[in-house]
């Protein structure tokens, strides 16, 4: 009996083993014809291969071995080879195969995430591929950004596309039909991909998908990829980047704030506050809303603090009459945080940021969008401090009610 179970022992050993080296084996000739299959023109075939992915790149416990690394770096590195292969602005035959190599990256990391231990993985594969989701949305928008660059790049992409169908030789009727139709796909394909990239973001900062142990590493390369993001290659991300990058920070702030240190907290707000005074309103509104995360984290005392340093900023800004418009924009934005963040109170820090804000709600030296977010905010307070304004008004000093007086948001009546 004592030597049965030495064999049985010994058998199982073998079988490990067998299975091992079969799946290895296996492994090595599925993966290169998986990165092949990135540009597959057929949607059900991406969604197979994305899936395939995770199991054959060792994402999951179930198959998990020494090689996993390796594994992954592979995956990463067969994906931005692919990218490496297109043009920014890629159109027709190569705008279809970009499309689809995006569409199976972001089905990937959906796949990643859900079926995956992404957990284990996160540093290096789903940071990796965030850069390329990015980039999708600086790839859709760049040709809409309302700078002149910008317009140079959409003309010199069109003047490609018209060059490529001369030297095609197509009839002068069917070509404008066939521009026409072509555009029509681009632009769908642009939109859709647009859409699922920013789904993406979002699916990901709102999954606490980190492990305790190296979650101090991942956030500051996360803190890092967003700046470099924001910035963009020589300053210049386009808008929605922007806007879709820190959506993503304020998203992930609120998700993972029991493991982002004070340290990384200064660093995030910095960079939210850093967009608040954005030239688009889209963006400044994005920072705005993340802003609200951060503060709503924050006790009384801190709040107060952050209030008092924008509110003396917001009343410089004042006199300088027109000379700190970005400042003015930011520090407002903070402000406008503060007072939304409480709907239905009126903490100490209220009272502060609202006799700040309202003079820049009629002030010509404010800009519109300022004066708009201000009105917007002073009515915001106005319709949610309605039923206990006797209450509310006594927490108010004299010169801050008269301030608000002249709000053109509110009627002098509502405050006498």
């Amino acid at each position: 009996m004592k030597m049965d179970g030495v064999k049985g022992v010994g058998a199982g050993a073998e079988a490990a083993q067998f299975n091992f080296t079969a799946w290895e084996s296996l492994t090595a000739t599925m993966q290169p014809l998986l990165l092949n299959a990135i540009s597959h023109p057929f949607k059900n075939c991406r969604e197979d291969v994305s899936a395939a992915m995770v199991q054959f790149f060792g994402l999951t416990s179930s198959n998990a071995s020494l090689f996993v690394p390796n594994h992954s770096k592979l995956l990463v590195s067969g994906f931005e080879a692919t990218f490496a292969g297109f043009t920014k602005h890629a159109r027709g035959e190569e705008g279809k195969k970009k499309y689809a190599a995006q569409d199976t990256l972001l089905r990937t990391l959906a796949h990643v995430i859900i079926h995956g231990d992404s957990e284990f993985y996160y540093e290096i594969v789903v940071t990796p591929l965030l850069r390329m989701v990015f980039d999708i949305l600086d790839v859709y928008d760049s040709s809409t950004e309302d700078t002149e660059e910008n317009e140079k790049v959409k003309v010199k992409a069109e003047v490609e596309v018209e060059v490529e169908e001369v030297e095609l030789e197509v009839e002068e009727e069917d070509k404008g039909e066939e521009e026409e139709v072509e555009e029509e796909s681009n632009t769908k394909n642009d939109k859709d991909i647009f859409n699922m990239a920013r789904s993406t973001l979002s699916f990901i900062a709102r999954r606490c998908l980190i492990k305790v142990d190296n979650a101090t590493q991942i956030v500051d390369n996360l803190i890092e990829l967003v700046r470099s993001v924001i910035e963009g290659e020589g300053g210049k991300a386009s808008w929605q980047v922007r806007q879709a990058a820190i959506r993503f920070l304020g998203q992930f702030y609120a998700t993972h704030l029991f493991l982002i240190s004070p340290d990384q907290t200064e660093q995030i707000r910095a960079l939210v506050v850093g967009l608040m005074g954005d030239k688009r309103r889209e963006v400044s509104v994005s920072a705005t809303s993340s802003f609200t995360v951060l503060l709503a984290a924050m006790s009384e005392e801190q709040c107060a603090k952050i209030v008092e340093e924008f509110a003396a900023l917001a009343q410089k800004a004042l006199r300088r009459k027109g000379k700190m418009l970005i400042a003015q924009a930011r520090a407002c934005n903070v402000l406008v945080a503060s007072v939304l963040i409480r709907p239905y109170d009126v903490p100490k820090f209220v009272p502060v940021a609202l006799g700040a804000l309202a003079p820049h709600s009629f002030e010509k030296n404010a800009p519109p969008l300022v004066r708009q977010s201000v009105t917007k905010c002073i009515s915001e307070f106005r319709r949610t401090h309605a039923d206990n304004w006797a209450e509310h008004r006594l927490k108010f000093e004299i010169s801050q009610l008269e301030t608000l007086d002249d709000s053109v948001s509110l009627t002098s009546n509502y405050y006498a």
